[in-house]
């Protein structure tokens, strides 16, 4: 185990420990920003895997043939998964396992949201029994359980992966004062529940502002994860000849309601925005009552 300022930090820093310039890594697209950063940071090459809605944001790890995979150095995955709100399947974490094993890259599974699945059970790379063969989770206390301006989180992984990681950040950062680690222990002792708590709330949040924005007429997909809405173009949007980035920033000045363009998460993301459901509820349905009112006017 291996304390990380963030596992953004981590999956920031991974690239640089197991790759080379020109390597090759697998991502998903969309993707986590700050993945496409720690290939960017290390020279890496990415190959993006595109997800599809109509197939339930599911990879389809066959898409690429063994020549293909035999190239791949690193593999990065994030389920329950950012942006698409999908919890996902413990099956294709198991399978994303296999492909590694058998092209011999590593597997990194940035995990945050594994707390808060709102329907299934939140997949991770430490229920296959394979993990000290060939991979590394990531964890993170921002999310579940309200912690982010902590910068608390770790990593999990086979030994030559966290020794590596940790030789690494012996040289760029250091870690979080012991007293906001003992916060971190404290919340984890004192409040085991509480992402249970925090999942009722994002459930109420999230059935109320779908319901709202689909009284104004926006086909709104109820996400399976706590925390976003992942959101199809508008049918006014697109007969007004706007994509997603346009779109978002048409609603911002018209409305002040502020979301995140898919395009941000990688090309497949085009055609989508996320929404995020960290304000009160009252907020919320505020805001879906001002872009009810600006979508009528396209």
């Amino acid at each position: 185990m291996l304390l990380l300022v963030g596992s953004q930090e981590g999956t920031a820093h991974l690239p640089l420990v197991v790759l080379n310039p020109g390597d090759k890594a697998l991502l998903l697209d969309p993707f986590y920003p700050s993945h496409l950063g720690g290939l960017q940071l290390a020279s890496a090459e990415p190959v993006l895997l595109p997800l599809r809605s109509d197939q339930g944001w599911r990879p389809d790890f066959e898409a690429l043939d063994a020549a293909s995979w035999d190239q791949i150095r690193l593999m990065v995955l994030g389920f329950p998964h950012n942006p698409t709100a999908t919890t996902g399947e413990q099956a294709w974490v198991d399978a994303a396992v296999t492909k590694a094993l058998a092209h011999g890259c590593v597997l990194a599974h940035d995990n945050p949201y594994v707390d808060l699945a709102l329907d299934g059970v939140a997949p991770a790379l430490l229920r296959n029994p394979a993990w000290r063969r060939c991979g590394i989770e990531f964890f993170s206390l921002s999310k579940s359980w309200c912690l982010g301006g902590y910068r608390l989180a770790f990593a999990i992984g086979a030994e030559w992966l966290i020794t590596g990681l940790r030789q690494l950040k012996g040289i760029v950062d250091f870690n979080q004062s012991l007293a906001l680690q003992a916060g971190a222990i404290a919340a984890l002792e004192q409040a085991s529940d509480w992402p249970e708590q925090l999942c009722a709330t994002y459930r109420e949040r999230r059935d109320r502002m779908a319901s709202a924005l689909e009284a104004a007429g926006w086909r709104v997909p109820r996400p399976s994860m706590a925390l976003y809405l992942w959101l199809p173009l508008p049918a006014a949007a697109k007969a007004a000849g706007l994509d997603s980035e346009g779109f978002c920033a048409a609603l911002l000045e018209a409305t002040g309601v502020a979301l995140t363009p898919g395009n941000g998460f990688g090309p497949s993301g085009e055609g989508w925005m996320r929404l995020a459901l960290v304000h009160p509820i009252e907020e919320l349905e505020a805001g879906a009552q001002r872009i009810g009112r600006w979508l009528a006017s396209l």
